[in-house]
């Protein structure tokens, strides 16, 4: 039933997240891994350039997409002048809203550039 219901809301949820290159898809929240979704991408994108050997393969990787995102970080501390974390005072309630990130990722003059999200359950 749940299923079901999550379901009927996945066009709505599309049409809010374009435009979109690669759709991923899980059933849990296990599914959900940084290393799934590198796989994922490493499947549908093509890279520019020479696509075959080494630096293509190593384009897609977790030590390279975990080295990305702590640079990201600390870019993004040094330009906005805080530590990006979107958790106010670390008691788990988000600064923003879902809504609100996918706005400012969609805004092409917004600070943000893209958004990972995760599932949690809520007592």
């Amino acid at each position: 039933m749940k299923r079901g219901q999550a379901n009927s809301t996945r066009g709505q949820m599309h049409r809010m997240l374009e435009p979109v290159s690669v759709d991923f898809e899980c059933t849990s929240v296990d599914d959900f891994t940084v290393e799934r979704v590198i796989k994922r991408v490493k499947e549908c994108v093509v890279v520019d350039g020479d696509t075959r050997g080494d630096q293509a393969t190593d384009a897609f990787t977790v030590d390279n997409f975990m080295a990305a995102l702590e640079e990201e970080a600390k870019k993004n501390a040094e330009f906005f002048g805080d530590s990006g974390d979107l958790n106010a005072g670390g008691d788990g309630e988000p600064k923003l809203s879902v809504g609100e990130i996918i706005d400012l990722v969609r805004d092409d003059d917004g600070p943000l550039t893209w958004a990972l999200f995760s599932v949690s359950k809520r007592h």
